[in-house]
């Protein structure tokens, strides 16, 4: 019995095999993008605390506003 199963997974995977790959390179491509997006939103996020912690709130509303927020839009896609 274990040998048939084994068979039958194995020639289903071979039927689908074009299929895995390609769901496989869709994730592996989003996921690309979002880790890519992840670190950009890190990067303004440490430049708006930066600015906090020398107290320019000024500066680090409109860093909010331009960097910050345009990295989190990327992110949520």
């Amino acid at each position: 019995m274990a040998d048939e199963r084994m068979e039958c997974i194995e020639n289903t995977i071979k039927k689908n095999k074009n299929s895995i790959h390609n769901i496989d390179k869709d994730f592996y491509a989003d996921m690309t993008g979002v880790a890519q997006a992840v670190g950009q939103l890190k990067e303004a996020l440490g430049r708006v605390e930066k600015y906090l912690n020398q107290r320019e709130f000024e500066q680090a509303s409109a860093l909010g506003y331009s960097d910050v927020y345009s990295e989190f839009i990327v992110s949520n896609r």
